[in-house]
């Protein structure tokens, strides 16, 4: 950091236990004349963004004209239009974003508009409704490849819970692996909690999520230390162990990965010892500390990717 640089300073309420996180949201005002602008009837906005989650609400009575990269936008309830961008890249991501005021009484919201539920009142399983703006999401999930002969990859995600009276959090096995060596971590606290697997119905009668589950799939269910207050969430990490042969398995000597990945940020990992031969969409390619060769995947839209990865032993 440059010596003239200002930073915010925050006193944490306490030290980040071991094995969790601290959270904190932070909200200021900006002033910078060289990064948002008036030229005419026209607002700009272009400024370097080095966050990965990003959303830009324009001012009311302005339409959205022009945007420099993709962006999901929604209009809130009180006419304003938002647009959001989810960051794929290690570095910066210039935006330029460009409003034209409207004319008129056509600038002026004159009823609420259907809008994108607010990070609160979305569902926060894995297999929940999604929020409408990608980067809204804060899911990210990372496959480590075992031995290809076992079929089995290890699979660590955090996720936010935010309902109110919430007792416990989820993770939905996927029809077709197994689940083993499940463990969910309260990152607030450090804290392991209670985990067994329950069926689909069982979690379908608690009324959290918007989307029921199989009434015979397989869940994973953590306990929470205590019902979510009105306000109040919590981040959890759920840790796995899956097997499925089906979608993970060796083929003429080498290692194939088949599977759709739905979170915003996915990093698979290859196992030690072997090297990328091929992978059917865009990745950014890494090497770890142990030699392991890794692929992060990032989709920054409303869907799925498949995802088809070939791997071979080193010579």
């Amino acid at each position: 950091m440059k010596d003239e640089a200002r930073f915010v300073k925050v006193e944490l309420a306490g030290p980040v236990p071991h094995d969790g996180q601290r959270r904190i949201r932070i909200f200021k005002t900006y002033t910078d004349a060289k990064s948002y602008y008036a030229e005419g009837d026209r607002i700009v906005f272009d400024r370097g963004l080095g966050i990965r989650r990003n959303a830009l609400v324009l001012p009311a009575g302005y339409e959205l004209v022009g945007s420099t990269v993709p962006a999901i936008v929604s209009t809130e309830a009180d006419g304003r239009v938002k647009a959001s961008f989810v960051n794929d890249r290690d570095d910066t991501l210039p935006v330029k974003v460009t409003g034209r005021r409207l004319a008129g009484a056509a600038g002026r919201a004159k009823r609420a508009e259907p809008r994108a539920p607010p990070p609160s009142a979305v569902a926060t399983s894995t297999s929940a409704q999604t929020p409408f703006h990608r980067a809204e999401q804060d899911r990210v999930i990372t496959y480590w490849l075992l031995a290809p002969e076992s079929g089995q990859f290890r699979i660590s995600h955090d996720f936010t819970v935010t309902r109110s009276g919430q007792r416990s959090v989820h993770s939905f096995v996927r029809k077709g692996s197994t689940v083993s060596q499940a463990t969910v971590v309260d990152l607030d606290t450090g804290e392991t909690l209670k985990t067994y697997n329950v069926t689909g119905k069982e979690v379908n009668a608690l009324g959290y999520y918007p989307e029921p589950a199989p009434d015979d799939g397989v869940v994973v269910q953590a306990d929470l230390p205590h019902p979510l207050a009105e306000g109040e969430t919590t981040r959890v990490r759920v840790t796995e162990t899956y097997t499925d042969a089906d979608r993970y398995f060796v083929s003429d000597g080498g290692l194939v990965w088949d599977r759709t990945l739905g979170r915003p940020w996915n990093l698979v990992v290859l196992p030690a010892g072997w090297m990328l031969a091929s992978v059917s969409v865009p990745a950014v390619i890494s090497l770890d500390d142990p030699g392991r060769i890794g692929c992060r995947f990032v989709n920054p839209r409303n869907d799925e990717v498949h995802v088809v990865l070939r791997a071979r032993r080193r010579p």
